[in-house]
């Protein structure tokens, strides 16, 4: 009987210092986990800047297109009521 007892209470050692491990991995597995989130999120947010930054461009690009088109046709409308 005694022999059993020294046996389980080394197995009851063994299973805590298993669960003390695991529950350690598993902490540090979330950690790991929440630092991917973290960086994916901030991956994201870069590329939403970089494709606000581009769309602001764009859209600077196109105003200044649309601008130079008006100014030619005042231009011209100024010239053909000239003549």
């Amino acid at each position: 009987m005694m022999v059993l007892m020294e046996v389980l209470m080394v197995m009851a050692k063994v299973v805590m210092m298993v669960l003390v491990i695991v529950s350690l991995l598993m902490v540090v597995m979330m950690a790991m986990v929440m630092v991917l989130l973290v960086m994916v999120v901030l991956v994201l947010l870069e590329m939403i800047l970089v494709m606000m930054v581009i769309l602001v461009v764009v859209v600077m690009m196109v105003a200044m297109m649309v601008v130079m088109v008006i100014l030619v046709v005042i231009v011209v409308v100024v010239i053909a009521v000239n003549w």
